[in-house]
């Protein structure tokens, strides 16, 4: 009976076509693609006290990144339904995405008492308050968030920036070697943790970690970040190649033409940090680490009568930066000024830096 065997073969195969349409037809009906912003209108001017169809509308513009209509959509879904959670949170992530954190906290945070252990909530919340300057309450959303979901990833993440932002390096790297640990291929998990490992002067490791992250994601704050622990290993050549490829990403940054400048003026090419300085100081003349950066270039080009102005500047912005203080004070030293130079100084060393101060001392220049 081989004969039969090709005919029972396709009558299978036959069979199994059929179920495979019919498991695809009924995902495909319990998931139906998202309606398009015209048939939403058909829709809700059918039945205009649908909350969901506003809701979906509301959808339809975040993803078009229509944010204020979002709003209004949302808006209207929360009118009709004052319990639709998914609308409030949903409306608390179309505010931050205007940089409207306060309100994005309002909204995260009536979705918190009502569900107090909500996960976008949280998450949401810890986002906004960061962004509000509330580090502390920031945190204590991220520490409930991860007793809930030790897994969760963003917020694992955030809570490693946290930490380095509160110089606990230590805690912020074994918070990126979590994060790694779940996914390798995470580019903004590489930049702390080298960052971090930065600041605790590994700068190997640093480097190594940093170079992964460029290799993940070429973005303008990886190189800025890779530049900078080249510059504190030394490697100054290294570090203007990563300032200028972040300058090709982000022209506009200020932090990067400071950086730049920075180590221009280590690498002893002063007019090119000067032109650096004097940018950053068109867009912004109260920076007061440019003027500094500038009066140093001048002190060091012997033009003492503009470092002498930028430090002032400097002062005059910020009376108690011991830096400025200390730098007009040896520029006042060098032109033959003595009282003003060790008056300076002085006000340096109350202020906690007294290494020129006791030089000038030593060498007679100061009583």
């Amino acid at each position: 009976m081989n004969w039969m065997r090709p005919t029972l073969a396709k009558n299978n195969l036959f069979l199994l076509t059929i179920i495979s349409v019919c498991l695809f037809l009924e995902a495909v009906s319990a998931h139906p693609s998202p309606r398009s912003i015209e048939e939403l209108d058909q829709a809700i001017a059918q039945q205009p006290d649908n909350a969901q169809l506003f809701f979906e509308r509301g959808q339809t513009h975040m993803a078009g990144q229509a944010f204020p209509r979002a709003i209004l959509d949302l808006d209207q879904a929360l009118r009709l339904d004052a319990e639709f959670l998914d609308a409030l949170a949903l409306r608390g992530q179309a505010y931050g995405e205007l940089g409207n954190w306060s309100r994005a906290l309002q909204d995260y945070t009536t979705l918190l008492d009502r569900e107090p252990g909500d996960e976008q909530a949280l998450f949401g919340a810890a986002q906004a308050r960061l962004q509000l300057k509330d580090t502390h309450q920031a945190l204590a959303h991220i520490n409930r968030l991860l007793d809930i979901s030790p897994r969760h990833m963003q917020a694992r993440l955030m809570r490693g920036n946290i930490f380095l932002e509160q110089k606990e390096y230590q805690q912020a790297r074994g918070e990126f070697d979590m994060v790694l640990a779940q996914d390798g291929q995470l580019a903004d998990a590489y930049v702390g943790r080298g960052v971090a490992l930065r600041e605790m002067e590994l700068h190997p490791e640093a480097i190594r970690d940093l170079n992964q992250a460029v290799r993940l994601q070429p973005n303008a704050k990886a190189f800025v970040e890779r530049g900078v622990a080249f510059g504190r290993s030394g490697e100054l050549r290294h570090a203007l190649d990563d300032f200028n490829a972040a300058l090709q990403l982000s022209p506009k940054a200020a932090n990067i033409y400071f950086h730049r400048a920075t180590t221009y003026f280590l690498a002893g090419e002063h007019q090119k940090a000067l032109a650096d300085f004097d940018r950053l100081l068109l867009h912004d003349p109260d920076n007061v680490q440019a003027l500094l950066g500038r009066g140093l270039v001048h002190q060091r080009q012997e033009r003492f009568d503009r470092a002498i102005e930028d430090y002032t500047r400097a002062i005059h912005l910020d009376e108690k930066n011991s830096g400025a203080l200390n730098n007009r004070g040896m520029v006042y030293l060098q032109t033959g000024q003595l009282a003003l130079g060790c008056a300076d100084l002085l006000k340096a060393c109350d202020l906690g830096q007294c290494a020129t101060l006791d030089f000038a001392r030593k060498e007679g220049y100061c009583p």
